[in-house]
């Protein structure tokens, strides 16, 4: 009885415990520049913003379209992150007000200390993929409320869940992080690891949205 009963256990365990993910190879940290360029890097898959508002459509020079969605558990979910803010994180320069309005929104770290959790859904097995990352951040130590260092000076690195992280960005950089992969299953967790304390002394992280483009 008790063998069966702990064969249970460890079976209730294993399936609760998230699927593997894929393995990311990271690029080191790019810097943000037109609309243009930092978007223009394939076939857009699908983009997805961590503010409250409504889907933002960041309209290109060269008439394409991209619609950053609001974060729906379907297609990105991020756990762990707290409040949604819209407009908090002061980014400009990128030459398109929708593209900047999309970098000044995000999610921040919620209330316990831990690393968020991003989950993208809707990916194909086998299929070659690149993820965009942003995590940008460009108020002051005011602006922090306090913290032990101003919100530009505080980083942030992104990880695979199998040891693979990439190099730390400032959120006051701006820049964003790029990341390859092959798909093993219809979703794939990446890690999103702040460095720095916010003033209650927990880890401290922004996300503000993803952009997932198909490769060949």
């Amino acid at each position: 009885m008790f063998r069966k009963s702990a064969l249970c256990a460890a079976l209730a365990l294993l399936w609760s415990l998230p699927a593997a993910a894929a393995s990311i190879t990271w690029s080191a940290p790019v810097r943000i520049t037109t609309a243009e360029e930092t978007l223009g890097l394939g076939r857009v898959q699908v983009a997805v913003h961590f503010s409250p508002l409504a889907d933002i459509e960041v309209k290109l020079a060269n008439k394409a379209v991209v619609r950053f969605q609001r974060a729906r558990a379907q297609v990105a979910e991020l756990t762990q992150g707290g409040d949604h803010h819209a407009g908090l994180f002061a980014f400009k320069g990128s030459g398109n007000d929708a593209f900047d309005r999309v970098l000044s929104g995000g999610a921040t770290e919620g209330g316990g200390d831990s690393s968020g959790t991003l989950t993208l859904r809707g990916l194909v097995p086998g299929k070659r993929y690149a993820v965009q990352l942003f995590a940008i951040d460009m108020r002051g130590r005011d602006g922090c409320g306090g913290d032990i260092t101003d919100c530009r000076q505080r980083a942030v690195d992104f990880g695979d869940g199998q040891g693979h992280f990439s190099r730390r960005v400032l959120e006051g950089s701006p820049s964003y992080v790029l990341g390859t992969f092959t798909a093993d299953t219809p979703s794939q967790a990446i890690i999103v690891r702040g460095w720095q304390l916010n003033a209650e002394g927990r880890e401290a992280w922004t996300l503000n949205a993803v952009v997932v483009y198909e490769r060949p």
